[in-house]
C-alpha cells in the first residue's frame, strides 16, 4: 500500500457560530473524506480578541482565563456533530490562544500548529457570500488559502453531498507551478483511490479578434491556426503529466478544450459534466497572489458545488 499523503487533518471551527447550511455541507463533506482517507481529525478553535468583540490586541495571559469557557463551547459544538471515523471515540480538539486580533496572525498561529502536529491538510467551511469586496469566504479564509503551509480542502454552502471521493478534476494552466500542485493531487488520488482528469481550457478567439495590421502594421495573423498549434503543444505537456500519474498507479485522463466562455464557467461545467468529487487547483503566491485569487480561485471556491482542494504554489514544491 502506498504511503498516506494525509494522515492528520486540522479543522478550524467557530463553536459560537449559529447553525447554518454551511455547517451541514461541511459535516457531510468531512464525513465522506474521513471515510475515504482514514485520516485523523483534530478540530481547532483560535481564541483571540476578535472572538471577544475586541478590536485590539490583548495580553495572552488575560485571554487564557477564557480558555475553559472556549473548551466547553467547542466540546458542546462537536458533540452535536457526528463524524464517521470518530464515532464512538472521544473528541481530540485544541484551543489555540492568540493575543493579536488580526486574521494574518490567526493564520500564522494555525501554521505553527501545523508544524507542531505534523498535519498534512486543513479542512475549511466557508460562507461563499457575494456582493462584498474580497469576500468569497471571509478574510480569515482568504488569508489562509494564500498563506497555508499545507493543502486546504474547502466547502461552501452550495457544496452537495459527496458519497464517494472517486474522481478529481485538476484544473490547471499547465505551468511549472501547477505541475508541483499536480504531484500533490496525484498523491491524494492514490490515497483516496480516485482517478484524475487533467482539465485545461483555452479561450477561443474569433478570426477577427487579432489583426497584426491594425496593431503594428504587420500582415494579418490567422488566430485559429495559432490556437490549434498552442493546443497541440499544451497537450504534449499534459501527456507527460499523465504518464507520471500512471507510473504512480493513478488512472489519469486529459480534457483540453477550446471555449468561448470564461475559464471559471468552463471549470465548473467540466466538474458537473464529469460528476467529479473534488476540484483541485494550485493557488498562486507572491506579488500576483491577490489578483489570481480574485480571477480564478476565489470564484471557484465561491461558486463550486464540489469540495475544492487548494494547494498554495510554494507549499506544492517538493
Amino acid at each position: 500500500m502506498a504511503k498516506k499523503c494525509i494522515s492528520k487533518i486540522l479543522w478550524p471551527v467557530d463553536p459560537y457560530e449559529l447553525e447554518s447550511a454551511i455547517q451541514k455541507s461541511a459535516a457531510e463533506a468531512l464525513n465522506g473524506f474521513l471515510a475515504a482517507s482514514q485520516a485523523e481529525l483534530e478540530p481547532v478553535y483560535i481564541l483571540n480578541p476578535r472572538q471577544l468583540d475586541l478590536g485590539l490586541d490583548a495580553p495572552e495571559q488575560w485571554l487564557e482565563q477564557y480558555r475553559p469557557v472556549a473548551e466547553g463551547a467547542l466540546k458542546s459544538f462537536l458533540e452535536g456533530r457526528v463524524v464517521s471515523s470518530l464515532s464512538g471515540n472521544p473528541w481530540k480538539f485544541k484551543v489555540l490562544v492568540q493575543a493579536s486580533a488580526s486574521n494574518s496572525a490567526a493564520v500564522k498561529t494555525l501554521n505553527h500548529h501545523v508544524n507542531a502536529t505534523g498535519a498534512e491538510m486543513i479542512f475549511l467551511g466557508t460562507h461563499g457570500r457575494k456582493g462584498m469586496p474580497r469576500l468569497f469566504l471571509g478574510s480569515f479564509a482568504e488569508t489562509l488559502l494564500l498563506e497555508s503551509k499545507i493543502p486546504v480542502l474547502v466547502v461552501n454552502s452550495k457544496t452537495k453531498s459527496v458519497a464517494h471521493y472517486d474522481h478529481i478534476l485538476f484544473a490547471t494552466d499547465l505551468s511549472r507551478t501547477s505541475w508541483n500542485g499536480f504531484r500533490k493531487t496525484l498523491a491524494l488520488a492514490s490515497q483516496l483511490g480516485s482517478r484524475v482528469t487533467i482539465f485545461h481550457s483555452i479561450q477561443n478567439p474569433s478570426k477577427s479578434s487579432f489583426h497584426g495590421e491594425s496593431l503594428m502594421g504587420a500582415t494579418w495573423i490567422p488566430m485559429p491556426a495559432f490556437v490549434e498549434e498552442e493546443l497541440i503543444a499544451r497537450r504534449k505537456v499534459a501527456e507527460r503529466w499523465l504518464k507520471t500519474g500512471l507510473k504512480m498507479g493513478v488512472a489519469v485522463d486529459i480534457d483540453l478544450e477550446l471555449t468561448h466562455q470564461g475559464i471559471v464557467p468552463a471549470i465548473l461545467d467540466a466538474a458537473d459534466r464529469y460528476k467529479t468529487s473534488i476540484i483541485a487547483m494550485t493557488a498562486q503566491s507572491g506579488p500576483l497572489a491577490s489578483a489570481v485569487m480574485g480571477s480564478v480561485t476565489r470564484q471557484i471556491v465561491r461558486e463550486a458545488t464540489k469540495p475544492i482542494w487548494v494547494v498554495r504554489a510554494s507549499s506544492a514544491k517538493g
